[in-house]
């Protein structure tokens, strides 16, 4: 059921205003209209297809790789004052998380790799290649 309510919401912001970010290879960072930012696929009038759902509050990309850090949604609803806060202030609040999960999205292969604590973010990132000029904010 939530995940149906949270697809619903991404899908509404898809006919609202242009808030994406391309990310390469039809990936684009968007934001939904509960001021959360996802990593979506193949945008379309119809909708996309979700990446990462939740709140993705780091990331970094090249053209082979797509890395994110992100807080599930469900953790921040429960904050009383969600819905009103903007992004800088969720991407502080999102820091403070212990349920943060790691992302890698091989473009070249269209796969994603995650939900991944930091240590499986590591071992798939090595097993990966991906360069150590690929970095998220936080140094990971």
């Amino acid at each position: 059921m939530k995940k149906t309510f949270l697809a619903i919401i991404i899908l509404a912001s898809l006919t609202s205003c242009d808030n994406n970010f391309d990310l390469g290879n039809g990936y684009a960072l968007m934001a939904t209209s509960i001021n959360c930012r996802s990593i979506v696929k193949n945008i379309t009038s119809k909708g996309a297809d979700i990446a990462v759902l939740g709140h993705v509050f780091d990331y970094a990309h090249d053209e082979n790789f797509i890395l994110a850090l992100q807080v599930p949604q469900d953790s921040l609803v429960h904050l009383s004052n969600f819905i009103k806060l903007n992004w800088k202030d969720m991407d502080s609040l999102s820091k403070g998380f212990n349920g943060n999960y790691y992302y890698i999205i091989d473009k070249k292969n269209d796969s994603t790799y995650g939900p991944l604590d930091k240590k499986e973010y590591f071992v798939v990132r090595s097993n990966l290649h991906i360069p150590n000029s690929l970095k998220l904010k936080n140094g990971s």
